[in-house]
């Protein structure tokens, strides 16, 4: 929920510099928007334009405007804010009675001069970037250039976008639209694809045999979105994108590799602590290489590694959603009021969980490692030991090509038993972590 009120709030016409102040109620978490209309007289939540202030990103639960509003003829006006946190929006609206003048035209407190612009009662008021108590205030009403030089190029299952972003000073992202059949109208008329700071985006596991079309609109910190450009395009079976050869070629063994089982150093990294719709950080930015690994957390998620920005928006939010009801940890309601979206402590242990599951697989697989590391040490004792002997006995070439079969799997449970045990040292150190967390 959220209170507003006006100052002041009823005068005689022209009732100028009129504020607000509204203040948010409620156990939610995460960044607020405010968004305030000098009239408007619905009920609804959604954000119509032109509206009359809007602030982004707020992390007080209480905000007041500058001098805004105007209304110069008599009558009946109904201010308006409406408060989105963690994508749960509510709205407030207020009655500011406006009198007619005496017949001595005498105005409000205030003494500022009627507004030309003014309407009657029901109409709109004229509003104004009016400088408040303690010096001026701007308020930023103009988009930022739209992305160009918007192309594709197309290849087997796949179409990779390119394009140049704005360069003005507050430029933030841009947002990738896609939709089949028709190019899309709006930034809701489709599937958001991407939304970041880079410049180029590969959509992949598309249908070779369907056209897709793509619109690509930039914003600034406001948001103040851009006109849209747009292109279509159709992927072309066969051709493989240079990207998908690069990986490939990279992943094949080496002629003189023996050992193939991945370095426990390049494991990936468990989450510890919670996160929500609106943060920006590391943590976030490995949060999405965790989503965007099948691998890890199986089919059906659908996040796209490019859209690892480091930046918890809609499209994280969403595969969020996509994991918690994957894993029956939730699959309704909303961030504050059951962690449906939201990375709470639930979801941190079944994420680590699968996590610790992907890197013992890694490190060499199986579930039998020992439990202590005196026995690993053992293990690696007798290694070390067969070593030597049969190095003593080798007088002939000593590349590892003539090494004995036996030894070289030897060494490599040798491995897999100490990653194995590191495994288990870091899951023990995630559950002491969760504890600490507490909460959903």
């Amino acid at each position: 929920a959220v209170n507003l009120s006006a100052n002041p709030s009823s005068g005689t016409a022209p009732l100028n510099n009129v504020s607000f102040s509204a203040e948010v109620i409620g156990s939610a978490i995460g960044p607020i928007n405010y968004t305030f209309y000098c009239n408007r007289t619905d009920s609804g939540t959604n954000i119509i334009t032109p509206y009359d202030l809007q602030y982004n990103y707020e992390t007080s639960a209480s905000k007041t405007t500058s001098t805004i509003c105007n209304y110069a003829s008599a009558g009946t006006y109904s201010p308006k804010v409406i408060v989105t946190r963690s994508s749960v929006s509510a709205e407030n609206r207020i009655n500011i009675t406006v009198s007619a003048p005496t017949a001595s035209g005498g105005g409000s407190s205030g003494g500022s001069p009627s507004q030309s612009s003014g309407s009657s009662s029901g109409g709109s008021p004229s509003t104004s970037s009016g400088s408040s108590s303690g010096g001026g205030y701007y308020e930023d009403m103009t988009s930022p250039s739209k992305p160009s030089d918007f192309k594709s190029t197309s290849y087997d299952k796949q179409i990779t976008l390119s394009w140049k972003n704005p360069t003005e000073s507050d430029f933030v992202r841009v947002l990738v639209v896609r939709k089949e059949n028709s190019f899309p109208t709006s930034r809701t008329d489709g599937a958001i694809v991407y939304e970041g700071n880079l410049t180029s985006y590969a959509d992949t596991k598309l249908d070779n045999n369907k056209t897709y079309y793509y619109a690509i609109y930039s914003y600034d910190k406001k948001p103040n979105y851009s006109e849209f450009n747009t292109l279509k395009s159709q992927p072309k079976a066969g051709l493989v994108s240079p990207q998908a050869i690069s990986e490939t070629t990279s992943s094949q063994p080496k002629a003189e590799q023996v050992i193939t089982t991945q370095s426990f150093t390049g494991a990936v990294s468990v989450i510890s602590k919670k996160l929500s719709y609106g943060d920006n950080n590391q943590e976030v930015k490995k949060l999405q290489q965790i989503l965007s690994n099948e691998d890890i957390v199986g089919q059906g998620i659908d996040f796209d590694p490019d859209n690892t920005t480091g930046y918890y928006g809609k499209l994280t939010m969403q595969a969020i959603q996509r994991f918690q009801a994957k894993y029956n940890i939730v699959s309704s309601g909303s961030p504050e009021t059951t962690g449906y979206g939201a990375i709470g402590p639930k979801t941190i242990n079944k994420l680590n969980q699968l996590v610790n599951a992907y890197n013992a697989g890694n490190a060499g697989g199986g579930t039998g490692a020992g439990g202590v590391v005196g026995q690993a040490l053992n293990v690696v004792g007798q290694g070390v030991s067969a070593q030597t002997a049969s190095s003593t006995q080798t007088t002939t070439s000593t590349s590892t090509s003539q090494l004995d079969t036996s030894f070289i799997e030897n060494i490599k449970k040798q491995i897999r038993a100490l990653q194995e045990l590191l495994v288990q040292l870091l899951l023990q150190l995630s559950q002491e972590l969760m504890k600490k967390v507490g909460g959903m």
